[in-house]
């Protein structure tokens, strides 16, 4: 994330005659000059993969990137358009609709905030994959809000922190719900059964052999 760093400082003044610092922080010219810091780093980030995996005799090295919510990227120095319209990033991972990247928060309650992601991708070479929070919820609710991102046009999901026994990486208690969310045709079927209860399936293990 980028601020009032003095490369952009000044050379917004040398493009529009004025101290971005005297402006207001959502000036239209300012956000818009503001966002070529990241979208030229994307820019030497990918031109630098490609030489790689032309030198190593690979295929394509993906870029992943984590961003913030619609009105946050922006304010922020993002410009989501322009990398996936220049093929810059190859998966957006939108971290949650909440403010302030608030994982404590339900994400994805409103439908227009997910539509402008599946639009913003949609037709591209991007994939989106939607990042779930808050962590610690029963396996219940992460079905239903599987289903409810499947209804929206999302194909995707993401979990940050999802692999460790301890704190907020444990999600030990909604896992063999976690892994199968990828099937569709379970969660749909799941919902026309009347979403029962789903449970935690614990099974002791006693003996390993002999």
């Amino acid at each position: 994330l980028v601020g009032y760093e003095p490369p952009l400082v000044e050379s917004f003044i040398a493009d529009h005659g004025e101290d971005p610092r005297q402006l207001h922080d959502d000036d239209p010219r300012w956000l818009r000059h503001r966002c070529t810091a990241l979208t030229d780093f994307h820019r030497e980030l990918r031109t630098s993969l490609d030489t790689l995996a032309k030198e190593l005799g690979r295929e394509r090295i993906v870029v992943s990137a984590c961003v913030l919510n619609r009105r946050e990227n922006e304010l922020n120095g993002l410009d989501l358009k322009t990398w996936i319209d220049e093929g810059l990033v190859d998966t957006l991972i939108p971290y949650t609709s909440a403010p302030a990247l608030d994982s404590g928060a339900e994400a994805w309650t409103d439908g227009d905030e997910v539509r402008h992601f599946v639009e913003l991708t949609e037709g591209t070479n991007c994939q989106l994959a939607l990042n779930i929070m808050p962590r610690h919820m029963p396996p219940e609710w992460f079905c239903r809000k599987a289903a409810e991102l499947y209804e929206l046009g999302v194909e995707r999901f993401f979990f940050w922190d999802s692999a460790g026994a301890f704190g907020r990486a444990n999600y030990s208690a909604s896992w063999n719900v976690l892994r199968r969310l990828g099937h569709r045709e379970e969660i749909e079927d799941w919902v026309k059964r009347g979403e029962p209860n789903l449970g935690s399936t614990v099974v002791p293990l006693l003996r390993v052999g002999d």
